[in-house]
C-alpha cells in the first residue's frame, strides 16, 4: 500500500506498551493522526501535535494497522520536523518522578522512538522546538528515552525537551537511550529527569556515535544500593570510536552505588570527550565510586575541557577532571589514556579515599598540560593535581599547574611533576597551550586555556577563561565562554546587548571584550533592522577567498568565487564537511560556511621504488603490488607515523636491532641511520640529528614520524589528508 493510500484511511496505534516483565500500562485515549509530508529528507513529515508525534513513533515501531487491521510495516528511516511545540503531558515532573498534574491526574506514558528492534536509522529535526512532559516509567526495562536506539545513519537534532522524567534499568537518556552509532546535534535537555541503575545521561545513555553541542540542565541519579553505574551530565558511557563534543552540562548528576563511574559529562569514557564544560556538582555516596567533573572513569582521551563546580564524594576517587584514570588493557590493543589541556576550578573532595584536582586515581596513563585552583580534601589532605598516583604502569602527569587556599605551597601529589608559582624563574612560562600558537575564542572549534599570569617572556600573552552569560528574553539563561578578545559578535545575531537588565546601556560595539565573568542582557532588535548573514569559504588547502556579508535572505552565486590549489582541479562547493552535498546557491537566512571539494590531477612520475601507507591500514602497496604489512601506520598527537623496518627495507636498506640498548641500525650504501627508541635525536652517518618527534615501539614493532627515515635514505614523502595516505618515492 502506497503512502497516499495509506493517508486516506484510519490508522491506529496500538497504546498498550510492555514496560517490564508481566508489567502493561496503557495510554490515555490518544487517536494517532498522520502529518503531512511524505517521510523523505526532502519532504519529511510535518509534525505539530501530540497525536501526531504518537502516530510517528508507531510508524518507526512497527504499531500501526491499517483499516482492515493488516500491520503496517516499521518505518524506521522515515523523517520528522517538528512545526510547533508540543505537551506529552501538561503536568510538571520533579526529580523523584512525582506528577505535579495540572489537567490530567495521571501522566500518559512514551512508548520511545524506535523501540525494540526497530533502531532509529532517519533524521528527526526539532528546528529549535520543545518536546515537553516525556514520562515513562520502566524500572525493568532498557533502552528508554525520547527515542530507544538510535543506528548509524540516524540524526537527532534541534531539539529541546523539557519537564519529563525517564526512569529505566539500563541505558536511559532524554533523547536516546542507546546510540548505536548515530548523531544527536544542538539538542537541550532542560529539566527531563533520568534515574535508573545504570547507562544514564541527560542526551543519551550510552553513547557509540557522535554527541555535539547538547546541553544538560536536569538531574541525572543513579540508584543506591547497586553494584555498579554509569552515571554522566550528557551519556553514561561514551564507547570504542564515539565522541562527545562542545557539550555543556549544569544539571547535578550523583549516583548512590559503590564501584560507581559518575561524570558531569560521562560516567565512563572508552573514547574522546572533546571541549567540553561541567558546571553541575557530581557526587557519590558509594564505596569505591570514581567520580569526575568531566568523567568518572576515563579510559582514553579528556581533552580541552572545564569543569567550573565541586565533585564531592565519601569513599570515592575524586577529580576535577576525571575520577579514576587508566589504560584500556579491555581492547585488543592497549591505548594510553590522557587527561590534556583541561582546567578545573571546583573544589573535589573524598574525605575517606583519594581526591586530585585533576586526577583522583591515577592508575595508568598521562595527564598533562592541566591546571586546577580548587580545593582538594582527600585523605592525603595534601595532594593536589592528583590523589593517587600508581607508578607501577608508567603513569605520567607532566607540566601541570596547581594553586589553592588549602595547599598554598601547590603540592601536585604523590610522583607528579607539577610546580608551583613561587618555582618559576624569570621569563619561564608555566603552561602555554598549542607550542604558543594565537589562541581562538572558547568555543569556536579550537580551545584554549589559561597560561600562569605573571613571568612570561615578552610577546607571550597570558589567556585567561570567561564566562559570559547572556541573559535572552522569555528564555532561560544561555551560557557563553570565551576569553580576553572574545567579541561579542560571536553570540546570537538579530539582538542587541545591554550591560543591565533594563536595557538601558546599550554595548554599541562589537569590539567589547571581557577580562572577567560576566552578564549581559540581550533584546530583539526592532523590525526596522535588517540582519545581516555572513557565508564563509573553507577552501580546503586552496587560496583564500574573504567571506561575504549580505543582509539576510541574499542570494550568492557561488561560481563566481573559485579558489586554486596546484595539482588540484576544483570540483565545486558542498554544505558539508564531508563533501557529500554540492550547492551552487547559498542562501543567506543563516551564517553558512561552505567547503571546496577538489581532484588530484594525476602526474606521471619516474621512480625506482613507490610505496603507498595508508594510515591504520596493514595493506601497503609497493611498485603497484599489494603487500600485507604486520602493523599500520598510525597518527599520535596529530602526527603520522609509519614502521621504519618496512619502509627501510623496501627502499632497499639493511635493519638491525639491538635489545640491550633499546636501538635501530639502517644502513644503505654509504648511509648509516641509528634510532634510539624513546628519544628525539637520532644519528645519521655518526651525527646527531633532531627528530620532530621521538621513536616509539607498538606491537613490537618501531615507528618513526613519517619522513625521517624515508627522507634519510634519499626518498621522497608526500602526504594526502584527504585520504590519509604517505607516499614515498625514490
Amino acid at each position: 500500500m502506497n503512502k497516499l493510500m495509506k493517508k486516506s484511511v484510519l490508522l491506529i496505534l496500538t497504546l498498550l506498551v510492555l514496560l517490564a516483565v508481566g508489567s502493561v500500562a496503557a495510554y490515555a485515549a490518544i487517536t494517532p493522526a498522520q502529518p503531512d509530508g511524505d517521510g523523505t529528507e526532502a519532504d519529511p513529515y510535518k509534525i505539530g501535535t501530540v497525536e501526531e508525534l504518537y502516530w510517528f513513533a508507531g510508524l518507526v515501531n512497527g504499531t500501526l494497522t491499517d483499516e482492515d487491521d493488516s500491520a503496517i510495516a516499521a518505518d524506521t528511516d522515515a523523517c520528522a520536523v517538528l512545526t510547533e511545540n508540543i505537551e506529552l503531558n501538561s503536568g510538571t515532573f520533579d526529580k523523584e518522578g512525582n506528577y505535579n498534574p495540572k489537567e490530567s491526574e495521571t501522566p500518559d506514558l512514551w512508548t520511545p522512538i524506535g523501540n525494540g528492534s526497530n533502531r532509529y536509522t532517519g533524521t528527526f529535526d526539532g528546528d529549535g522546538h520543545t518536546i515537553s512532559g516525556v514520562y515513562i516509567n520502566a524500572p525493568g526495562a532498557n533502552n528508554q528515552g525520547l527515542f530507544g536506539s538510535l543506528a548509524a545513519g540516524g540524526t537527532i537534532k534541534n531539539v529541546k525537551m523539557k519537564s519529563g522524567y525517564i526512569e529505566a534499568n539500563y541505558f536511559a537518556g532524554a533523547f536516546v537511550g542507546y546510540n548505536y552509532g548515530g548523531t544527536i546535534q544542538d539538542c537541550d535537555n532542560l529539566g527531563c529527569f533520568v534515574y535508573g541503575e545504570t547507562g544514564l545521561g541527560g542526551i543519551a545513555g550510552y553513547n557509540s556515535g557522535v554527541i555535539d553541542g547538547c546541553k544538560n540542565t536536569a538531574v541525572i541519579t543513579g540508584a543506591a544500593d547497586k553494584s555498579e553505574g554509569y552515571i554522566g551530565g550528557i551519556t553514561g558511557s561514551n564507547s570504542s570510536d564515539a565522541v562527545v563534543k562542545n557539550c555543556i552540562n549544569t544539571g547535578k548528576i550523583s549516583s548512590g552505588s559503590s564501584y560507581a563511574y559518575a561524570g558531569g559529562i560521562v560516567g565512563t569514557n572508552f573514547s574522546q570527550v572533546l571541549s567540553c564544560v561541567n558546571e553541575g556538582e557530581v557526587s557519590g555516596s558509594g564505596d569505591y565510586a570514581s567520580i569526575g567533573g568531566i568523567g568518572g572513569m576515563n579510559y582514553y582521551l579528556i581533552k580541552d575541557c572545564i569543569n567550573y563546580a565541586d565533585i564531592i564524594g565519601n569513599m570515592a576517587c575524586a577529580g576535577g577532571i576525571a575520577g579514576y584514570n587508566r589504560n584500556n588493557d579491555l581492547a585488543e590493543n592497549v591505548v594510553d589514556s590522557e587527561v590534556n589541556n583541561c582546567y578545573s576550578t571546583g573544589d573535589v573532595i573524598s574525605a575517606d579515599f583519594v581526591a586530585g584536582g585533576i586526577i583522583g586515581y591515577h592508575f595508568a596513563g598521562t595527564a598533562k598540560n592541566s591546571y586546577s585552583t580548587g580545593n582538594v580534601e582527600g585523605f592525603r589532605k595534601d595532594d593536589g593535581i592528583v590523589g593517587y598516583y600508581y607508578a607501577g604502569n608508567g603513569s605520567k602527569a607532566e607540566n601541570c599547574f596547581f594553586n589553592s587556599d588549602n595547599n598554598p605551597e601547590g603540592k601536585a601529589g604523590e610522583g607528579v611533576t607539577a610546580r608551583t608559582t613561587a618555582e618559576f624563574s624569570s621569563g619561564e612560562v608555566a603552561w602555554l597551550l598549542n607550542d604558543g600558537q594565537d589562541q581562538p575564542a572558547w568555543g569556536q572549534g579550537s580551545n584554549n586555556m589559561p597560561v600562569l599570569k605573571d613571568k612570561l617572556p615578552d610577546g607571550v600573552t597570558a589567556i585567561t577563561p570567561v564566562r559570559i552569560t547572556i541573559v535572552m528574553p522569555n528564555e532561560s539563561e544561555s551560557y557563553g565562554y570565551a576569553t580576553l578578545g572574545n567579541v561579542l559578535a560571536e553570540y546570537p545575531q538579530g539582538y542587541k546587548f545591554y550591560e543591565d537588565e533594563d536595557y538601558k546601556n546599550l554595548i554599541d560595539t562589537a569590539e567589547r571584550t571581557y577580562s572577567a565573568d560576566t552578564t549581559i542582557y540581550a533584546k530583539k532588535q526592532s523590525s526596522g533592522i535588517v540582519p545581516q548573514k555572513t557565508l564563509t569559504f573553507d577552501t580546503n588547502g586552496g587560496s583564500e577567498i574573504d567571506s561575504v556579508t549580505e543582509n539576510y535572505g541574499k542570494t550568492i552565486v557561488l561560481a563566481d568565487y573559485t579558489p586554486k590549489r596546484d595539482g588540484y582541479k576544483f570540483v565545486g562547493w558542498y554544505k558539508d564537511k564531508e563533501l557529500e552535498e554540492k550547492i551552487d546557491y547559498a542562501i543567506l537566512d543563516y551564517d553558512m560556511t561552505v567547503y571546496a571539494k577538489w581532484e588530484k590531477i594525476e602526474e606521471t612520475v619516474d621512480y625506482d621504488t613507490m610505496i603507498v601507507l595508508t594510515v591504520n591500514d596493514k595493506t601497503a602497496i609497493v611498485n603497484g603490488k599489494a603487500i600485507e604489512n604486520d602493523v599500520a601506520p598510525l597518527i599520535v598527537n596529530s602526527r603520522t607515523y609509519t614502521p621504519a623496518r618496512f619502509v627501510a627495507e623496501s627502499l632497499g636498506a639493511k635493519v638491525v636491532w639491538d635489545e640491550k640498548s633499546k636501538t635501530v641500525t639502517i644502513t644503505k650504501d654509504e648511509t648509516t641511520i641509528i634510532l634510539v627508541i624513546d628519544s628525539t635525536t637520532a644519528y645519521v652517518n655518526g651525527k646527531a640529528v633532531k627528530m620532530d618527534a621521538s621513536a616509539f615501539i607498538a606491537d613490537g614493532r618501531t615507528f618513526t614520524p613519517a619522513r625521517f627515515v624515508a627522507e634519510n635514505l634519499g626518498a621522497s614523502v608526500e602526504w594526502d589528508e584527504e585520504v590519509r595516505t604517505v607516499t614515498i618515492i625514490k
